[in-house]
């Protein structure tokens, strides 16, 4: 987890990739991605939650190692280099009803902010990338790396 204090700013975040198709098999989103999962499910295999069932879309998911300093935009830079690599592949699961996003779990105890410049979200829009931010307030603890 990164802590960003800089200015009135003081949060927390945490970052992961998530990416989920109909029909493609993961170990293929494996083979053309730069960072190996954490987690995937495959279609039809068993749920491994208390409801009943079968996956019906492929689960392709990874923890990302946020830096020990920097905000969120920096982070989102060095994903979006990282990822850039993998433009076709990830191009080609939107195209073929998948979608991938970039989760942030952001902590902070009091009113925070930052920017994201017009470049970095198109820079993450030409790989096909959603972004998700989820907040936690005072009331939420961070979970434990």
């Amino acid at each position: 987890m990164t802590r960003v204090t800089t200015g009135l700013n003081d949060y927390r975040y945490v970052a992961s990739l998530y990416i989920d198709h109909p029909t493609v098999d993961p170990d293929a989103i494996t083979r053309g991605m730069p960072i190996k999962p954490d987690r995937i499910c495959r279609i039809g295999d068993p749920k491994r939650t208390p409801r009943e069932g079968f996956y019906d879309r492929t689960h392709w998911s990874v923890k990302l190692q946020t830096p020990a300093d920097g905000d969120v935009a920096e982070f989102l830079s060095m994903v979006f280099e990282r990822l850039d690599s993998s433009r076709a592949l990830l191009t080609e699961l939107a195209d073929t009803g998948g979608r991938a996003e970039i989760f942030i779990g952001l902590f902070a105890d009091r009113c925070c902010d930052f920017e994201m410049p017009p470049t970095l979200l198109a820079n993450l829009a030409s790989l096909s990338l959603g972004l998700r931010l989820d907040y936690y307030g005072p009331d939420r603890s961070p979970p434990t790396p």
